[in-house]
This record gives structure tokens, sequence and C-alpha cells, in this order.
């Protein structure tokens, strides 16, 4: 059981530490590991969405920025430009 708690991210130690505790299964950690792996991963897809959607925050971008910018959204999953598309 450590080994798993001790691979999982830092802030979710605690909680698994606690799960362990209270009798949890390794299948059972694994899978709490997972659900919080998804859980950060959709709310950085919001932050990235919520950065992009602002008028302001994208007018405030300097030109080297706007470029950096351009550049990597041509370099987005072909599954993002066609969801994307009008």
């Amino acid at each position: 059981m450590a080994g798993i708690i001790v691979t999982a991210p830092a802030e979710a130690q605690t909680e698994l530490l606690e799960q362990a505790k209270k009798g949890s299964s390794r299948e059972e950690l694994r899978e709490a590991i997972k659900a919080q792996t998804a859980s950060v991963h959709q709310a950085k897809i919001r932050q990235v969405a919520r950065a992009l959607g602002s008028a302001r925050w994208v007018g405030q971008l300097d030109t080297r920025q706007q470029k950096a910018l351009d550049r990597w959204l041509e370099q987005m999953p072909e599954t993002l430009k066609e969801a994307l598309k009008p």
C-alpha cells in the first residue's frame, strides 16, 4: 500500500493515508488516485478554456505572447480543431 501512496501526487497522499487506515484496498486506493487525477485534469482544462475565452486576458498579451499563443493553437489536436469548426 505504501508504494501506491508514495507514487500518488503529494496533494492526494494525506487522503489516501486516511483511506488506507480505514481499510481501503489497493484497488480502492488506485481508483481514488484515478478519480483525483481526472478531477485535476478537468480543472486544468476548464482553466485553459476560461483564459482563452477571456477577451481581457487575450487583449493584454504582447505581440510575442500572442505569437506564442497562435503557434500553440496551431498545434492543437485534430479532434479539438474539429470541435471548434463553425
